[in-house]
């Protein structure tokens, strides 16, 4: 029998599949309740840290005092010659700088205590030489942080530093005395040698980023000192500022309770992060170390 089209089974029809809505795109507000706490708390840590890096940082002016009668009056009413020697092939060190003049927007305390305002003739640069003169010389710290792959000694061995040393002590006698030529003949020069601090603050451990430490360095920086020690002894004119001595305590563990040469007073660090120059307060103490003892050598300041 021929089955008919009507009684022909037909193929089951698969169901209608029922299309799926898209949830509505709600808010995420426990995440963003989440992000906004996180950033809450790095705000507020930020604004703790400043906080306390404001708080710790001393109130009171970096170094020796300078009272302001020191410069009431003039050291001298005749020319004076001011010749800065910061160290050799670099640019000279801002505490120099202010010597002469002081720049009152970073320094507004330091108003009037500098050497233009004790000496009216005060002469610089190009200007037409004195009969009177005024020579500061830091040499920094250059060459005992350039590598001895890049012609200084850091890394070096003790003897290579015991070499060094009478040939750096003659590099500044040379120095000093290229500075005393520029001067008219008979002149009278006071020469002020401020000695080399310790960034390191007595580690053994101390090391240049990237570099190993020198174990060699507290001696080599001793015997640059004893050098310049030496050549102010025999120059009856010279005067040692010992910078040596002020910035102990602010060098690398400024701030560390523990440690012998804490300085609560002033528990701040004086050096840039690379340790070879003077940071603002380190700049400021300096400066006031060579104004007193130029102070001192003109009858001033006892």
């Amino acid at each position: 029998m021929t089955p008919t089209a009507a009684n022909r089974i037909a193929p089951a029809t698969p169901p209608r599949q029922r299309l799926r809505r898209r949830p509505k795109t709600r808010f995420a507000w426990r995440k963003a309740f989440y992000w906004l706490g996180v950033g809450l708390c790095l705000a507020a840590l930020a604004a703790l840290g400043q906080w306390m890096l404001t708080s710790a940082r001393p109130k009171q002016p970096a170094g020796p005092t300078l009272a302001a009668s020191l410069f009431d009056a003039p050291w001298s009413a005749d020319p004076v010659q001011f010749i800065a020697l910061g160290p050799q092939g670099e640019a000279t060190p801002a505490f120099l700088s202010l010597l002469a003049h002081n720049d009152d927007g970073r320094f507004p305390e330091m108003h009037g205590r500098d050497l233009a305002s004790v000496f009216p003739g005060l002469r610089l640069g190009e200007d037409p030489p004195a009969k009177q003169a005024v020579i500061a010389l830091y040499p920094g710290l250059s060459a005992l942080l350039t590598p001895v792959a890049q012609g200084g000694l850091y890394g070096a061995p003790l003897t290579r530093v015991r070499w060094q040393a009478p040939r750096f002590r003659r590099d500044l006698l040379r120095r000093l005395r290229a500075a005393r030529d520029r001067l008219p003949e008979g002149a009278e020069a006071n020469v002020f040698l401020g000695n080399l601090p310790d960034p390191a603050d007595g580690d053994a451990r101390f090391a240049l980023p990237g570099k190993p430490p020198w174990e060699h360095f507290g001696a080599a920086l001793a015997l640059y000192n004893q050098a310049m020690a030496s050549l102010a002894g025999e120059l009856p004119e010279a005067t040692v500022v010992d910078l040596r001595a002020l910035f102990r305590g602010h060098g690398r563990h400024a701030g560390d309770r523990g440690r012998r040469l804490y300085q609560p007073q002033d528990p701040s660090r004086w050096w840039e992060g690379d340790s070879s120059r003077f940071n603002e307060r380190g700049t400021d103490a300096a400066r006031r170390a060579f104004l007193l003892a130029m102070a001192r050598t003109w009858g001033r300041g006892g």
